[in-house]
């Protein structure tokens, strides 16, 4: 496994680029999918973050292969990763994932789902919970129900979560456009089974990793 930092090169038209591709997240995808056409049959084999420097697009990328520019359009600082983790140890994470639920077979979001639970607009507007308590509380469960799988633990005190985000992908699924929403998290974690949170730091977490969800970046304490 490769992990990449991707960044527009000072020669590309850079505020162009954002404007017309990083605003479109199907784009974005195709645009990083070039840099692994080595194989045209190939499934999608990466997971990548959007994290731009100073308003310059960039990208963290874990991959299968290794990313190769034949455009010249981009920086690419490529290294293996193949993280040694350890039972206990605790990292700080960063985490963008499309919070959604499975219900019925239909995918819910899980703030609108909590807010149906709850019959939010039949609550009094002195006594409803805020948008963000409902969000935090909301991000906490989905986070919480994946742990055990994941390979990880956290203390609810030590994880932070906003970045709550209603978007459009720019790609239709028959006449609609397909829609999602993502949350950010930033916290403190445990390890709890290695070898499954190694699966989850190379495969990613959660749905809508080719629009740049899933993939956690981990830093050792």
């Amino acid at each position: 496994m490769y992990f990449s930092k991707i960044t527009l090169k000072p020669t590309a038209d850079r505020a162009k680029y954002a404007e017309t591709v990083c605003a479109n997240t199907y784009k974005e995808h195709q645009e990083l999918w070039k840099l692994f056409n080595d194989d045209p049959d190939a499934d999608r084999d990466f997971i990548y973050r959007y994290e731009p420097q100073n308003n310059i697009p960039a990208y963290y990328v874990v991959s299968n292969r290794k990313p190769n520019d034949q455009t010249y359009l981009w920086d690419i600082q490529t290294k293996d990763y193949q993280p040694k983790l350890a039972i206990g140890e605790k990292y700080a994470f960063i985490l963008r994932v499309n919070p959604v639920i499975s219900k019925k077979g239909r995918r819910h979001d899980v703030v609108m789902h909590k807010k149906y639970l709850m019959n939010y607009k039949k609550i009094d507007k002195l006594k409803r919970p805020t948008s963000q308590q409902i969000i935090e509380e909301a991000g906490r469960e989905w986070l919480q129900s994946r742990v055990e799988s994941a390979g990880f633990s956290f203390d609810n005190e030590s994880v932070r979560i906003d970045g709550y985000q209603a978007k459009t992908s720019g790609k239709k699924r028959g006449n609609k456009e397909i829609r999602y929403s993502t949350m950010d998290y930033r916290g403190i974690l445990s390890i709890t089974n290695p070898d499954a949170f190694s699966k989850v730091l190379m495969q990613g977490i959660g749905k809508a990793r080719a629009f740049g969800c899933g993939l956690m970046l981990i830093r050792r304490l």
